[in-house]
């Protein structure tokens, strides 16, 4: 029951999802297809995370790791890899959620065009957000936003993104819940626009970490006290740049940065005291 209540009354997703974002949609749906594929309802866990990715792109990063632990717990936690990735489980997942995520965009293909596709989709990958916000890279787009080559750019910022990622998913796909929680926390850190609703994408899979990790109470406010000041430190100076129109670039990329290590810090301390021991815990069995 704490550890629900990490997400029902957080007061960042309370915020965030009464100003109109959807995040906390999305983020229903994505645990809304783990409890199904933990009760071993797999066509219908596979739709539900193919409207998942369709409602908003970023649950795609899961779909290895998704796949290969369907692969795993099919075959009786025995085996490789290859064969955890072919297993005809893991294959049918895989299928049908994609059948699901194209069938959806192509209904509104039909209905609005190749403007739904750059708007939905096509945008991210040269997306040139200019204003101010907590990832690192936003105020080299922001120095650059009248030349070309941030449109090359916004495909490298992906790199990092991507190497940890795959790297996370080989290590961990075993405990999903984690290998999600971990997935999700890259992609914000190092994502080139970071907003507070995307921290809302790792908040919601939280409470099923916190019962397994071995990080003492103390530490773990430690952790918060950090992560929060370093929003405070930021948001300060966003409110002069924004509302006393001063020229703190420089110290605004500043707090930016070590926002990004306190990130990086507590992310590693999570991994490092994460117990993958769990007693008890369901598995999904060949039917």
């Amino acid at each position: 029951l704490l550890c629900a209540c990490v997400w029902l009354f957080n007061p960042i997703a309370i915020n965030v999802s009464t100003r109109g974002n959807a995040e906390s949609i999305v983020g229903s749906i994505v645990l809304l297809s783990l409890y199904l594929l933990y009760n071993n309802f797999l066509l219908l866990a596979a739709v539900v995370y193919g409207i998942a990715v369709h409602f908003k792109i970023y649950p795609i990063i899961y779909s290895i790791s998704l796949a290969l632990f369907i692969g795993y717990e099919s075959s009786g936690r025995k085996g490789s890899i290859i064969t955890h990735a072919f297993h005809p489980r893991a294959i049918v997942f895989g299928l049908v959620s994609a059948l699901t995520f194209l069938g959806m965009t192509y209904g509104l293909y039909k209905k609005y065009g190749i403007t739904m596709l750059n708007e939905a989709y096509f945008y991210h990958l040269w997306r040139k957000d200019m204003r101010h916000n907590f990832s690192v890279y936003f105020y080299e787009i922001y120095l650059n936003s009248t030349t070309v080559l941030p449109s090359l750019y916004s495909l490298i910022y992906f790199l990092p993104q991507a190497i940890l990622i795959g790297t996370t998913t080989l290590k961990y796909y075993h405990d999903i819940t984690f290998c999600l929680f971990v997935q999700t926390s890259i992609f914000v850190i190092f994502n080139k626009v970071c907003t507070v609703q995307y921290f809302i994408w790792y908040f919601s899979l939280l409470p099923f970490i916190v019962p397994f990790t071995l990080i003492k109470q103390n530490d773990a406010i430690q952790y918060f006290v950090r992560w929060f000041l370093g929003q405070v430190l930021w948001l300060g100076f966003g409110y002069l740049l924004e509302f006393q129109g001063q020229e703190v670039f420089p110290q605004l990329w500043t707090a930016s940065l070590i926002f990004f290590g306190i990130n990086i810090t507590i992310l590693g301390e999570i991994i490092a005291k994460h117990n993958s021991i769990r007693k008890g815990e369901k598995t999904i069995k060949e039917t």
